[in-house]
């Protein structure tokens, strides 16, 4: 008679947990849903993400390039006036020793 009613409780342990298995086994397919519309949604930030910083890396480098143009731009402008600059400080030079020059020539001819 134990063996009958053993067998009789594991049947109704079996019947009452057939609705908990079900809302298991809904819940975890809900949950796989989740996660992988989690995953694409985390996909798709992460290409908006990454597309962004491309963006924002190709717009730096043209404001670098553009910067870059206007420093050499700049420079050359420098150099041209520091050239100048030294030519005419040479010239001046020159045209100081040639004084300097008649001046010893006069003092020593008088």
């Amino acid at each position: 008679m134990s063996e009958i009613l053993f067998v009789v409780i594991v049947a109704l342990v079996a019947v009452a947990a057939q609705p908990q298995k079900a809302q298991l086994e809904t819940f975890f397919a809900q949950m796989e849903k989740l996660a992988c519309a989690s995953d694409q949604k985390l996909n798709a930030i992460k290409a908006a993400v990454e597309a962004e910083l491309k963006n924002a890396q190709d717009n730096a480098a043209k404001q670098l390039e553009q910067i870059r143009t206007g420093v050499d731009a700049k420079l050359q402008g420098v150099e041209k006036r520091l050239g100048e600059s030294f030519q005419l400080f040479g010239a001046r030079l020159e045209q100081l020793e040639r004084e300097l020059r008649s001046r010893n020539q006069t003092e020593t001819v008088g």
